[in-house]
């Protein structure tokens, strides 16, 4: 055990002692000279991490155009069903590209809760029609292995890097149109 002398009383006290056993004063810990040098390499790495990482993000979208309705829910829900079959749970139903874009590798995630709302799972799949074009329609099923005290389903829809699509159900769409 490395030992050291108490800058108070003198007192020999171990290295790893908070206070001096003899006259209770805090013990004060110096950085070793030898460790500066590397506390400043990671102190820059840091800034320059944080400063071309800003560089490098996308510009903001203050100063562009709104994007078209269309654009900001890209799916219309034509159906959605929940249901249990056999030893299974799943949400199935159909779902319309309405944007102007054609979509890769949108996902369907089911999460399915209890009757307090506590989640219970989620399960995801790919949607049937990969890509998904614009005007398309495209089927889907999610789901697995059933638990008893599943009561609820929810969906939604996320892109290919993750980020959360949002939908308007066939219903809400037409009351819009309408107007």
């Amino acid at each position: 055990m490395a030992l050291m002398s108490c800058k108070e009383c003198g007192r020999k006290v171990s290295r790893n002692a908070k206070k001096c056993p003899q006259c209770g004063v805090r013990i004060k810990r110096n950085i070793p000279l030898f460790a500066w040098p590397a506390i400043f390499v990671v102190f820059l790495s840091a800034i320059g991490y944080f400063y071309f990482s800003s560089k490098s993000s996308p510009p903001s979208n203050a100063n562009q155009p709104a994007l078209p309705e269309s654009d900001l829910r890209p799916l219309e829900l034509i159906s959605r069903k929940c249901g249990k079959e056999n030893i299974n749970v799943y949400v199935i139903g159909k779902v319309k590209n309405i944007s102007s874009e054609s979509m890769k590798n949108v996902t369907a995630v089911g999460r399915f809760r209890t009757k307090d709302g506590s989640l219970v799972k989620t399960e995801e799949t790919i949607i049937d029609s990969n890509p998904i074009l614009p005007g398309q329609t495209s089927s889907f099923k999610v789901g697995g292995p059933d638990d008893p005290t599943i009561t609820d389903c929810y969906l939604s829809f996320k892109n290919q890097s993750g980020q959360q699509l949002n939908y308007v159900s066939a219903k809400d769409r037409q009351k819009e149109e309408v107007q």
